[in-house]
């Protein structure tokens, strides 16, 4: 998965082999986790489940460019006739809107049922573009909404077999249920945006990629420190909604 989405990235990052993995639980004084290194056995609870949240970004984007990579789709195709590419969706640069905000977080408060998805679009203004496709980048929750609807078109599946059958089972995964400098309160040095990863530099660590999530009460961060030894990466999941706080705990781990 990240090789697949390495080669495509914008800066052409050194597609690695996800060859080491930690889990932990933040909220608990002795850490949930499981560890490996190189071609090491994977020791610890390698099998724990938690919310992959924004995380699923990086995923969406494998099956896309798995899609690719069979010719069912062009990454610099128009989505479904409207002014931006599929790339564009990707990269967080075709200009959509996002969701979140006031109303959002006071429907989640108040256990309100889950918009529909006619309704969110509408509430976002998802046909207004905030600025001309590719002249601008702007997190994009609804965009990815669209990488969704675009995997289950294309492949006439429902997601959670989309993703399986096109992510999941090639890479062995049995249970799933550049913008700017540093970002004050996270590990970032530099920062970056490429098909569906999070690339930039952390500190102490050099080279980090891969994705961070939030919910309305929990933070979950999956990196890969490609220039630490052994090439580790790191899943961390915790409460609150601050990713910082899930970043430099991923941080610290690889650190070791």
């Amino acid at each position: 998965m990240i090789s697949a989405i390495g080669r495509e990235a914008e800066n052409r990052i050194t597609s690695q082999r996800i060859s080491s993995v930690k889990l932990n639980c933040m909220e608990r004084t002795l850490p949930t986790h499981a560890i490996g290194r190189g071609n090491d056995p994977t020791y610890g609870e390698s099998n724990e489940l938690f919310p992959w949240w924004s995380i699923t970004k990086t995923v969406f984007a494998a099956a896309v460019l798995r899609l690719a990579d069979k010719g069912r789709l062009s990454l610099d195709s128009f989505y479904s006739d409207r002014p931006y590419t599929i790339r564009q969706l990707l990269q967080h640069t075709a200009g959509l809107n996002t969701y979140g905000g006031p109303p959002y977080r006071a429907a989640v408060a108040a256990g309100d049922p889950v918009w529909p998805v006619a309704e969110l679009l509408a509430r976002v203004k998802a046909d207004r573009l905030i600025f001309s496709p590719g002249e601008g980048w702007a997190y994009s929750n609804v965009g990815y909404l669209f990488v969704r609807q675009l995997i289950e078109e294309t492949i006439d599946m429902e997601i959670d077999e989309s993703l399986r059958l096109l992510v999941f089972e090639p890479v062995g995964i049995q249970r799933t249920r550049m913008l700017g400098g540093s970002i004050a309160g996270r590990p970032w040095k530099k920062t970056g945006y490429g098909l569906g990863l999070m690339i930039g530099e952390m500190e102490k660590a050099g080279l980090a990629y891969g994705h961070s999530g939030v919910g309305h009460d929990s933070v979950s961060s999956l990196y890969c420190f490609p220039k630490l030894p052994d090439s580790p990466v790191v899943a961390v999941f915790g409460q609150g909604i601050n990713e910082g706080t899930s970043e430099f705990e991923a941080l610290n781990l690889a650190l070791g």
